[in-house]
């Protein structure tokens, strides 16, 4: 187990943790071979799609029309639903337990996403991607188009403590204007996220400077 980067209990620093060399090189590995994997993943997920009569424009692509098949919450497609449920949350984790000088990891996870975005579609980014990595930052996101039965998994995925805030502003918020809103096609939505952020930053009363200066250096 990595120890802490503070030994100060209940400090932002106390939920990271400093990352040897083998720990380094396993994570690394590990995300390299996530990312070799994906094709695959998203071969089983087209394949065992269960809305095979709904037409497509492009097999490999997900449409609007399946995913609101899949939010009726009919039938079950789990070799799709492991991407985000489960794999995503995974990659929040770690993104949560990274100090700042990781960016090797976090550049891994950026381009892991940016292929995700890219093999399954513009409609799974937005409607599925993005609600993800808002509520992961403590946002406000549609979920209309996931199924009821896994809504409370998503929703766990928003921090609940002040400390856990500043953790998701510091490891998540980087991978969602990166890797989700990063996307090619994407650039007008970044800015008026990153426009919405900093607005909001200066407003708000409650916001302290280090909330604020989190923002700007996500």
């Amino acid at each position: 187990r990595c120890p802490p980067l503070s030994g100060v209990e209940g400090s932002v620093e106390s939920h990271l943790r400093v990352l040897g060399e083998q720990e380094r090189w396993n994570l690394d590995v590990s995300l390299r071979m996530l990312a070799k994997l994906l094709p695959f993943i998203h071969q089983k997920a087209i394949e065992t799609c269960p809305f095979s009569s709904v037409s497509e424009s492009n097999g490999t692509l997900l449409s609007n029309s399946i995913l609101e098949l899949y939010a009726g919450g009919h039938v079950e497609w789990p070799a799709f639903e492991w991407v985000h449920v489960d794999c995503f949350s995974g990659l929040l984790q770690l993104a949560c337990l990274l100090p700042q000088k990781e960016d090797n990891l976090r550049n891994r996870i950026t381009k892991f996403l940016l292929a995700v975005s890219e093999c399954f579609g513009d409609s799974y980014l937005i409607r599925i991607m993005l609600p993800v990595f808002l509520i992961a930052i403590g946002d406000d996101a549609d979920l209309t188009f996931f199924p009821p039965n896994i809504h409370s998994r998503i929703k766990g995925l928003r921090p609940r403590t002040a400390v856990a805030e500043r953790l998701a502003i510091l490891g998540v918020l980087p991978l969602l204007l990166a890797g989700v809103l990063g996307s090619p096609g994407k650039r007008q939505q970044l800015a008026d996220y990153l426009r919405k952020l900093l607005l909001e930053g200066a407003t708000k009363e409650s916001r302290s400077t280090t909330h604020n200066m989190d923002i700007v250096n996500a």
